[in-house]
């Protein structure tokens, strides 16, 4: 690749001097090239303390393992705090120049360049780079790889005749590139030092203890390393695979859960669960912080404070949401191995503006997406069913119409009395219903959640 298409433009000098507008305007001007020349080239599940770490799952197809992904809390010191950023801040610059490097051949000459070619480049580059030789060779390609994904998704989102708006990718300021991967187990590794705590060893940047609260199991094969930045604190999510968990032979009689607002879930058995509402519980104070934030003038330190004082309130609130989803699922899945929900299009129900906010605070599709993956690893089943009529019919078939005002469930042929959830739950354990991977749905709520089938055409992991 040309020198000077990367001469300075990886440099983070250059790229730190701009601002956010700047930044997500385009490139730095180091990028343009010179007249005449033309280039040749992410539930988090945590049972415990969220400041300490996390565990998602990553749905892939059916090959008799399961990925997990433990996220663990990092103390670097403030050199290695120094380096982490600096490496932050070139994976940024490599990102923005190969997303340049993609739109000014996608303009000028209608052409497309593969990432390889990118990544061939990138290397050469770095010959002649000392920025770029302080970074892990394998961290240098990962933006390469998110740049591919970008147009990828790009590309897909324009082919589609239902999308009206594709949005082309878009350069990223320092502010909001904020994670880095290692590809393989060979750039990084962990080495326990005591109870709960542990090194975390970097390629180019060195040993950083970590919080080392959720131990790996021994039969894991460490996969990848992403390192992250949030609020101004850093985290290594370590994916691993593991042996993939059979369904039980001996799964007992489906048990139905209707999911709703006044109350979290409801169980056939009678029980009702409380919705927690974490976010209007810290809506009164975050409002109070918001105006704060307002009030103040852009680009001054006191309100970049300020704004890091809201993101901390609305971490907090979404842990406390995740905390409690958690312990309910685990809670959940160890007393039903056999589960069935309905299988509700959340993002259409938000368009209602009076119920959106109750609704995104209940963070149904989480609750779904926990109760998918932990039966999974337990050997358990969750199956989503058509909800068309959940709420309007009784449990032995008979149509009970009511509308939302009436709570209670009333049948005049079986003589049934209950809460009109209660009555549902009943109704959805009766549905026959199939699993995520099954309609072809391998994403997360954020959709997440796929699960296994009965005969395992896929695990989810």
């Amino acid at each position: 690749m040309p020198a000077y298409l990367w001469s300075g433009v990886l440099s983070r000098r250059d790229y730190g001097q701009m601002n956010a507008g700047e930044a997500d305007r385009g490139p730095p001007s180091a990028l343009t090239t010179p007249a005449g020349k033309s280039p040749s080239f992410e539930v988090e599940d945590s049972r415990r303390n969220f400041s300490r770490g996390e565990i998602v799952v990553t749905p892939t197809p059916y090959n008799e393992t399961m990925k997990r992904t433990a996220k663990y809390r990092m103390y670097p010191n403030k050199t290695q705090e120094r380096t982490l950023n600096n490496t932050l801040a070139v994976c940024c610059s490599i990102y923005n120049t190969c997303l340049e490097q993609r739109k000014m051949l996608l303009g000028d000459r209608k052409k497309r360049i593969t990432r390889i070619e990118q990544q061939n480049q990138l290397t050469e580059a770095a010959r002649e780079d000392t920025e770029l030789r302080r970074v892990h060779s394998q961290v240098r390609q990962d933006p390469t790889f998110r740049v591919q994904r970008a147009f990828d998704a790009f590309f897909r989102r324009l082919a589609d005749p239902r999308c009206n708006n594709p949005g082309y990718p878009r350069f990223k300021s320092r502010r909001r590139y904020d994670s880095f991967t290692y590809p393989q187990a060979t750039g990084f590794s962990i080495k326990l030092t005591k109870k709960r705590h542990a090194k975390l060893r970097l390629g180019k940047i060195g040993s950083i203890n970590i919080r080392y609260h959720r131990p790996i199991p021994e039969d894991a094969t460490l996969k990848t390393c992403t390192v992250r930045r949030k609020n101004g604190r850093w985290y290594a999510c370590l994916t691993y695979e593991i042996p993939d968990v059979p369904v039980r032979d001996d799964l007992p009689e489906p048990v139905g859960i209707d999911v709703g607002l006044e109350n979290l879930f409801a169980l056939p058995n009678g029980h009702l669960e409380e919705n927690p509402r974490h976010y209007r519980k810290a809506e009164a104070r975050l409002r109070v912080e918001q105006r704060k934030t307002r009030r103040m003038r852009k680009g001054s330190s006191n309100r970049n404070k300020q704004q890091r004082k809201v993101a901390i309130l609305q971490e907090g609130t979404a842990n406390r949401r995740h905390d409690n989803l958690h312990k309910i699922t685990r809670r959940l899945v160890d007393a039903y191995p056999y589960i069935k929900v309905e299988r509700l299009q959340i993002d259409n129900m938000r368009r209602n503006h009076n119920l959106a906010k109750s609704i995104s605070d209940a963070s149904w599709g989480t609750l779904f997406f926990m109760l998918d993956y932990k039966a999974e690893g337990a050997g358990g089943l969750v199956e989503h069913v058509n909800p068309r009529g959940t709420s309007q019919t009784c449990p032995c078939g008979e149509p009970v119409p009511k509308e939302l005002k009436d709570r209670v469930h009333r049948c005049t042929r079986c003589g049934l009395t209950a809460d009109r959830d209660v009555a549902s739950a009943m109704v959805i354990g009766s549905r026959v219903g199939t699993t995520r991977l099954a309609r072809g749905e391998d994403g997360d709520p954020t959709g997440v959640g796929v699960t296994s089938s009965e005969k395992r055409e896929a695990p989810s992991s």
